[in-house]
């Protein structure tokens, strides 16, 4: 759900850039989460990005608005870089989907 138009989020840049620094370099530091943090980015892109400003693959202000709601009760918070790590940890402990790693159970159509 995309915020109202008179709304912080619907104004205010998806992802300020002194945020993105800061993530930025707490990651340079963990090369381990190089590959995951490059797969997120990729997923989170909405389609088309490069025909709109800011010309970047960052995720829609609504997007990041209602993540930030569900998590931490406010639309317009952005994440600690700790939550951000953990985040990107917690995605790297799951495999990539891939149809022959779906295991095999009655039904799925798998054998």
């Amino acid at each position: 759900m995309p915020p109202a138009p008179g709304h912080a989020a619907a104004t205010r840049p998806a992802l300020p850039v002194r945020w993105c620094l800061g993530v930025g370099r707490a990651l340079v530091v963990r090369p381990s989460l190089w590959p995951v943090a490059l797969r997120q980015v990729q997923r989170l892109a909405p389609p088309g990005w490069w025909r709109h400003r800011p010309f970047l693959p960052v995720p829609s202000a609504g997007y990041l608005a209602f993540r930030s709601l569900t998590m931490y009760g406010d639309p317009d918070r952005r994440p600690p870089v700790g939550d951000v790590l953990t985040y990107l940890a917690w995605c790297r402990s799951f495999p990539t989907a891939h149809p022959t790693r779906i295991p095999a159970v009655a039904g799925n159509g798998h054998k």
